[in-house]
């Protein structure tokens, strides 16, 4: 008798709480930037200045831009290709690529960024135009990226880790 006792109150005590919960879900909660403290919104603002000037150097064309934000230990891994390890690579790989397009159109979209006190990552989508130099016509490239910056020793925000993927199809090899 007395478990039956217990399992009746016990049921009726889930039963009155239940609506407070479920008054609690309807509340608005404040966006997670709004609880943030001041320290973690200057930190999130420095990141945000970093990476729109290491993107607007990348719109520009610019490689001396972008490789002011760029970790001597850096890792890029572009579709299709093997792991590029090192800021002296990333660059070579970096004036290959520019020998051979200019960026028209850089466009970021579906970004979420996280930022604590030494890491940072981005990800999100992207769709980059392309015009190559040698002519022809323009190539606009659609995928998702993750991009994982760090602080460096001066604080600064330095690009450390990137990897995306293209959803655009690649062309098809030609009939043998």
């Amino acid at each position: 008798m007395k478990i039956s006792r217990l399992l009746v109150i016990t049921c009726s005590l889930i039963a009155a709480f239940l609506p407070l919960g479920a008054a609690d879900e309807k509340k608005p909660r404040p966006a997670r930037w709004e609880t943030q403290s001041t320290e973690m919104r200057a930190l999130r603002a420095d990141f945000e200045k970093a990476t729109a000037a290491f993107h607007q150097a990348l719109r520009r064309n610019d490689s001396e831009g972008i490789f002011a934000h760029v970790a001597g230990d850096v890792l890029m891994m572009p579709p299709n290709e093997a792991p590029i390890r090192g800021k002296p690579a990333m660059q070579t790989w970096y004036r290959t690529f520019l020998s051979a397009f200019r960026t028209t159109t850089f466009v970021l979209t579906d970004r979420e960024v996280t930022v604590s006190d030494s890491w940072a990552t981005e990800l999100g989508q992207y769709e980059w135009g392309l015009q190559p130099t040698a002519g022809g016509d323009p190539v606009v490239d659609k995928g998702n990226y993750i991009q994982i910056w760090k602080r460096g020793p001066d604080s600064s925000w330095l690009f450390f880790r990137k990897i995306w993927n293209s959803s655009t199809p690649s062309a098809s090899p030609a009939n043998k």
